[in-house]
């Protein structure tokens, strides 16, 4: 999974490290100190008692990529104000056909 497809709050491990994601780019360590994790950057998703989840059906893995990237998209859309609502209407629904697209592909 990638950083970005992670919603806020979320547990990982990358690179060998535990984070919790406390921003668009960074995470923080379970001493607290932070780090900017890339967008690009492939971690593995935790449980809240820090395993490793069960593997999830094509259709449950684009439902979570669709739910973190309304989210993301959200927290983008309040940080840029009402003006820029319509962009990120566009965009929410770009994420939306998307998933339908990944869902119609996986069955």
């Amino acid at each position: 999974m990638k950083f970005t497809q992670l919603v806020i709050g979320a547990r990982f491990r990358y690179q060998g490290e535990v984070y919790s994601k406390c921003g668009p780019l960074a995470a923080s360590a379970a001493g607290g100190a932070q780090r900017m994790i890339p967008r690009s950057a492939v971690v593995e998703p935790l449980t809240e008692d820090g395993q490793t989840p069960q593997r999830r059906s094509p259709q449950r893995q684009a439902l979570d990529a669709y739910h973190a990237e309304a989210e993301r998209l959200l927290a983008a859309a309040v940080a840029a104000g009402p003006d820029q609502l319509t962009v990120f209407s566009a965009a929410l629904r770009s994420a939306y056909r998307q998933a339908g697209d990944r869902l119609d592909g996986a069955n």
